[in-house]
């Protein structure tokens, strides 16, 4: 009558041995860094044209411009993330103050730019892409603020390019874009440009 026990016992031992050695075998993988936030420089090209009415001909003026934007980036899964960001500029050669927001989606086809615990047989390997290229959609707006008056545009922005994780926690991005935004229907403000971030890793 003892022998029924101690096989239960001996059962338990086994299973948790069993369940224990399955613990330190199995492969997992586990994303971290999944929040990105950087600033960028940018130098583009700005056209507004201005369609002609029954009181006004058809104009266009077009300067260049050095600008910063400050963006937060979080990524959904491998492939896709979400982007927000805050434009800011002076242009003195216009006496105009420019300032906006940014929000959109950004597509990885490759590699995304995640960093990735991998655990197998009780080794953890920590990996990262090196580059990791990207296609950007998204809406923005841009507030124009000349010395007499003031020009609200909104519109869409389509961007390209690629990361360079050049280390675990800090990472450097360029970029190249186009944008068109509207003013009422009356105006249009066409830019088209590039631009070279660096940002953290959290």
């Amino acid at each position: 009558m003892m022998k029924l026990p101690r096989f239960l016992l001996f059962s338990i031992l086994l299973c948790t041995q069993v369940h224990g050695a399955d613990n330190k075998t199995f492969l997992f993988n586990k994303e971290r860094n999944k929040f990105h936030v950087m600033t960028t420089a940018q130098a583009h090209n700005t056209s507004i044209s201005s369609e002609a009415s029954e009181t006004s001909v058809e104009s266009e003026s077009e300067f260049s411009i050095i600008s910063q934007t400050v963006t937060g980036e979080y990524f959904i899964n491998d492939s896709f993330s979400v982007v927000g960001g805050y434009y800011f500029a002076l242009v003195l050669d216009i006496d105009a103050e420019i300032n906006g927001f940014d929000v959109g989606f950004q597509y990885y086809p490759l590699n995304n730019g995640t960093s990735k615990d991998i655990s197998f047989m009780g080794s953890q390997i920590d990996t990262s892409p090196s580059i990791a290229p990207y296609v950007y959609l998204g809406a923005s707006t841009r507030d124009y603020q000349f010395s007499t008056v003031s020009l609200k545009f909104q519109g869409v922005e389509v961007q390209g390019g690629a990361y360079w994780h050049f280390h675990d926690t800090y990472f450097l991005k360029g970029s190249g874009f186009y944008q068109q935004h509207l003013n009422n229907n009356v105006r249009t403000l066409r830019t088209t440009g590039g631009g070279v971030s660096i940002g953290m890793k959290f």
